[in-house]
């Protein structure tokens, strides 16, 4: 019988290593994997939330659009990828706070709302990234499906259509009846 020293040879050792070195490599694979997959997520999460806050304060400041404050005005100003109104949705529930200018448009592939309290001159932004343009076209009530993109009377439409044109594809549009039918 052999007597030998206690201990690994240099063989066991060295393949020792090389097997703790491929476990540590497969784990900070797997690491590097799962934390870019959770930056990715989190920005999808925050666009996906960008989007439902814009629209939701889009929405709510369009069904509460107010006529035009000085005659011979549109209650919607319209233009080029953009639209502009006035609304009294922002601050109060129901509509019943104070006046707010609103104003729609696209700037550095986001669709950017502002709105300015009248009463304060307070600014509130919301952004949605992705949207390189927009289309905005109203509809009068009983108009059986047909849109106009001008709008000239001093009262709102009945409905207002924003159709996103967008990086990343296909974008459902945001439609409103405004609520103040004349």
């Amino acid at each position: 019988m052999t007597s030998g020293r206690p201990g690994f040879t240099l063989v066991e050792t060295v393949l020792a290593l090389a097997i703790a070195g491929m476990v540590s490599t497969l784990a900070f694979a797997s690491l590097s994997a799962g934390l870019d997959t959770e930056q990715r997520v989190r920005r999808v999460s925050a666009a996906a939330d960008d989007e439902a806050r814009w629209r939701a304060l889009s929405g709510d400041a369009l069904r509460h659009i107010t006529d035009a404050t000085q005659p011979g005005r549109p209650a919607l100003g319209i233009g080029p990828s953009s639209l502009e109104f006035r609304t009294t949705a922002l601050g109060t529930p129901s509509g019943a706070g104070a006046a707010w200018r609103m104003r729609v448009s696209v700037q550095d592939s986001s669709a950017v709302l502002r709105a300015t309290s009248e009463e304060t001159g307070a600014v509130l932004v919301a952004r949605m990234n992705g949207v390189t343009g927009i289309l905005i076209r109203t509809q009068l009530l009983g108009a059986s499906g047909q849109w106009q993109e001008t709008w000239s009377s001093p009262s709102p439409p009945a409905v207002v259509r924003i159709d996103f044109v967008s990086t990343s594809g296909l974008m459902l549009p945001l439609v409103v009846a405004t609520g103040l039918h004349r």
